[in-house]
């Protein structure tokens, strides 16, 4: 005598994805299981018949579902993962920075401008003969009383640069007394 189940259980299945979330390029790997099945069968981002239990590399290029229905006689089970795919972050460029003084050569107590310029920074400073916090870019009126070295340091995630422009400063010309002569022939 052949007893047959007048009722069997319904299947159930289970799929997870490790990790749920990636850089694009990289990979994730589906593992699923399932219970009281006959067969497995894969939609989604992948397709085809799938063992009762298993796992499987995937690359997805974008954000991407899986799902895995499993069967027997008396149903289905339907259970799906997604895997996010967000882009690889840009690497933040290094700063590059210059400054020149203009003129560079002045007699003392003359006046000079420094003018800098900075990219991909996010804060400079002043070393050398002028200190403290700068802006990205800008102009300053400066007055040495001797030849001095003027430096500006801009800084980002990836590094820093670094320029320095110098103010060449001649003494002062001493006045020279008068002279002066007459002759009468």
């Amino acid at each position: 005598v052949t007893v047959q189940n007048s009722n069997p259980t319904l299947p159930t299945v289970t799929i997870i994805a490790n990790p749920s979330s990636i850089i694009q390029g990289n990979s994730s790997i589906l593992s699923w299981s399932s219970a009281n099945a006959d067969s497995c069968v894969a939609s989604g981002g992948w397709s085809g018949t799938k063992s009762l239990s298993g796992s499987q590399v995937v690359t997805p290029f974008q954000t991407t579902g899986y799902t895995i229905v499993c069967s027997n006689s008396a149903g289905q089970a339907q259970q799906s993962t997604t895997v996010t795919v967000t882009t690889q972050p840009q690497q933040q460029l290094p700063p590059t920075a210059s400054i020149v003084a203009n003129p560079s050569s002045i007699v003392q107590g003359n006046t000079s401008i420094l003018t800098w310029t900075s990219s991909n920074a996010d804060f400079c400073t002043a070393s050398g003969g002028w200190s403290g916090s700068k802006s990205l870019s800008g102009s300053q009126l400066v007055q040495p009383n001797q030849t001095t070295i003027y430096t500006i340091i801009c800084t980002n995630n990836a590094g820093q640069a670094q320029q320095s422009a110098t103010i060449f400063v001649s003494p002062q010309q001493q006045s020279l007394t008068p002279t002066v002569t007459i002759i009468a022939n």
